[in-house]
């Protein structure tokens, strides 16, 4: 009777040579896309009759397409044998591209969080100091948030080369240092910032 183990080696064939490895990607990376795609339309009926969450949806949809078909390639290159030719080198650029998408995935995650504030906030009203105030603190807030996501993104990304490992720490040190300033400095803004959010979300 058949096992695992032999399922999962007929499964893995086709990856001992490069033609069979594509030709594996190729198909899991097309029923990956028309996953997300599927998904990705009923996700957005769900959320269409709500406007801040359609907003954030739309600001992550390209990003999280990205990461999935990054994964994709990641698993298939980690199925294939060590011995297929130049695969070290393939898995080593598949993980920084898989760090460099969940980066976009992450910023553009807080862009859409500050996004969300900003629109729960309009500034049409007849006293709208308040609203601007907000604004103005979303943006500023969202973008120090996104360039910490960047420096601990390209961090995570040299930490994966053993030649400049220590520079990818000293990156994320530094984004370290970074988000805690920015922390302190944003306390006393983070109450109006928090109930925006809440709007925002309910």
């Amino acid at each position: 009777m058949p096992t695992f183990d032999d399922f999962s080696r007929v499964a893995a064939a086709p990856l001992h040579s490069w033609l069979g490895a594509l030709v594996v990607t190729a198909i899991v990376t097309v029923v990956a896309i028309g996953f997300h795609r599927f998904g990705s339309r009923i996700v957005m009926r769900i959320a269409e009759p709500h406007t801040l969450t359609s907003v954030v949806l739309r600001y992550i949809d390209k990003p999280t397409l990205f990461v999935l078909v990054i994964f994709v390639f990641a698993w298939v290159w980690s199925e294939a044998p060590d011995s297929l030719h130049f695969i070290e080198p393939v898995r080593d650029v598949t993980s920084i591209a898989l760090i460099a998408a969940l980066t976009w995935l992450s910023v553009r995650s807080a862009a859409a969080i500050g996004e969300a504030i900003i629109r729960a906030h309009p500034l049409d009203t007849a006293d709208n100091l308040q609203a601007r105030r907000i604004h103005t603190q979303a943006r500023v807030l969202a973008r120090s948030v996104m360039i910490v996501i960047v420096i601990v993104g390209m961090g995570g990304a040299l930490m994966t080369l053993p030649g400049v490992r220590q520079i990818g720490a000293s990156l994320l040190a530094s984004a370290g240092v970074a988000g805690l300033v920015a922390g302190i400095a944003a306390r006393p803004v983070l109450g109006n910032l928090i109930a925006g959010l809440q709007i925002a979300l309910s």
